[in-house]
């Protein structure tokens, strides 16, 4: 059941975490520091001399004295001070950020929530990087870890293999010919983490935290939002232009036929979705987006 202008989603979780540049100092000295702690850390001895107890506290509070972002954790020169904070709050709060940050050319959004992942990812990939520098012990689960990112960063045996290991794959969707066959499809996709027109998730209900319900929302965009697909404005066009030419080079990849029309036919379909799909802002809001029905209601 596609939600219209009419029916919103079920459930959307979407935009729980929006990226705006949030100061928050407390979230990221939590995560400096735990991840500077180890299994090496000495609990101090109570028969010591209170010297070491005052100086650990001494040394973690000029952790905690210095945020990261301004003098307190909240950066006020990303304030735009010339707003009324009645008016427009938000404004007020990131104007001139908004005004002057330069966005990474390689995103389409960026915050604090991103800087958080970009961060634990270098971590993780320092943590890997030192597996693959030494030999860990068989069957190990650092030696796991080690096999499976080597295995990923082999672009030789990669490329050598091409698409077989997704022949099976593209197959079994080609040879969908009914609705009970696309229904299957879509289930195999969650489990095979792969896009749908639908998303769902088990998460506990919003008016009952005592149960959990199954939440389902639209999905299926190659692109960002729905405007992507409706707005007829240059950038979007040529946007849309580039991402029929995008889609028709991976069909060709993968060696389907007519991969042109049938890139159309894909934003076609997308545009479609987007056309009942409500706009971003109304799918923020919690209670409009939150309507429970059983099960016979939802097939009927």
């Amino acid at each position: 059941m596609l939600p219209t202008k009419n029916t919103p989603d079920l459930i959307d979780t979407s935009e729980l975490f929006m990226s705006t540049p949030l100061k928050i100092s407390w979230l990221l000295a939590s995560l400096t520091l735990a991840a500077c702690g180890s299994d090496n850390t000495q609990t101090p001895n109570p028969s010591e001399d209170k010297t070491s107890a005052h100086a650990a506290v001494a040394s973690e509070s000029e952790v905690l004295a210095k945020p990261e972002l301004g003098s307190f954790g909240i950066d006020l020169a990303d304030q735009d001070t010339s707003i009324q904070p009645g008016d427009d709050f938000f404004r007020f709060a990131n104007g001139h950020w908004l005004d002057t940050y330069e966005l990474p050319a390689d995103r389409s959004n960026y915050g604090s929530f991103n800087v958080l992942t970009d961060r634990s990812d270098e971590r993780v990939r320092t943590i890997i990087d030192d597996l693959s520098s030494i030999e860990p012990a068989a069957g190990s689960l650092e030696k796991k870890i080690s096999d499976y990112y080597l295995s990923y960063m082999d672009t030789e045996t990669l490329n050598q293999r091409g698409i077989g290991p997704l022949q099976p794959t593209l197959s079994a969707l080609a040879e969908i010919d009914t609705q009970e066959e696309l229904s299957a499809a879509f289930g195999r996709a969650q489990i095979d983490n792969t896009a749908t027109p639908f998303s769902f998730g088990v998460g506990a209900d919003r008016s009952d935290p005592d149960q959990y319900q199954l939440g389902l929302r639209v999905g299926g965009f190659g692109l960002p939002d729905r405007d992507y697909y409706l707005e007829d404005t240059e950038k979007f066009l040529e946007i849309r232009a580039e991402y029929v030419t995008h889609i028709a080079t991976v069909l060709e990849f993968a060696n389907i036929e007519n991969a042109q029309s049938k890139a159309e036919a894909i934003l076609n379909l997308e545009t479609q979705i987007a056309e009942h799909t409500w706009p971003r802002a109304d799918r923020r809001k919690r209670d409009l987006t939150y309507i429970p029905m059983n099960y016979d209601d939802f097939v009927a």
